[in-house]
């Protein structure tokens, strides 16, 4: 594969970058509320919030319409 076809996503790497880092410090901060309150862990923390992050990031890049990021979105949902 030829440099120029790497660099023509360079510009993705510091959006999925920060995508990365808030989903992961919300995943973080939610094991840490549930786990004052004594609650089960549930749904989602430290590895999953950034997975659904990344894959909506994905969707919305794919797509800039929306529609793939509101059918992933109404997957989630049914989840």
């Amino acid at each position: 594969m030829p440099k120029t076809d790497l660099l023509q996503y360079a510009h993705l790497l510091w959006p999925m970058a920060l995508t990365l880092a808030v989903c992961a410090l919300i995943g973080l901060e939610f094991h840490r509320y549930q786990r004052d309150e004594d609650e089960t862990l549930a749904f989602g923390t430290v590895r999953t919030l950034p997975l659904i992050g990344l894959t909506g990031f994905l969707l919305f890049t794919l797509d800039h319409s929306g529609l793939l990021f509101a059918l992933g979105l109404a997957l989630l949902g049914m989840w």
